[in-house]
């Protein structure tokens, strides 16, 4: 059993690379800097955008999100750009 999990945990890593947990995001600098601040490429939690944003591409590095992608109040005007994401939930 310790196998089989550590194996599992392998597999996660190496598919899915640095993992944060939830995400808040209120402003468009806090998108642009995701990278740079958060430096990960899946979530084990929920992203939230809200309030003075009008594009998420700085979050195209995510491929992977354990829980809700929840955007609201936001002037997001067009395709939310997000075409590497492989699971969301």
């Amino acid at each position: 059993m310790r196998f089989f999990l550590a194996f599992i945990s392998v597999v996660i890593f190496r598919t899915y690379g640095i993992s944060c947990s939830d995400v808040y995001i209120t402003t468009q600098q806090q998108v642009d800097d995701f990278q740079t601040t958060y430096g990960c490429d899946s979530i084990f939690g929920n992203v939230t955008v809200t309030a003075n944003v009008t594009n998420i591409t700085g979050l195209s590095n995510i491929v992977y999100l354990e829980g809700n992608l929840d955007i609201q109040l936001t002037n997001i005007s067009s395709d939310i750009g997000l075409p590497t994401i492989n699971r969301v939930g």
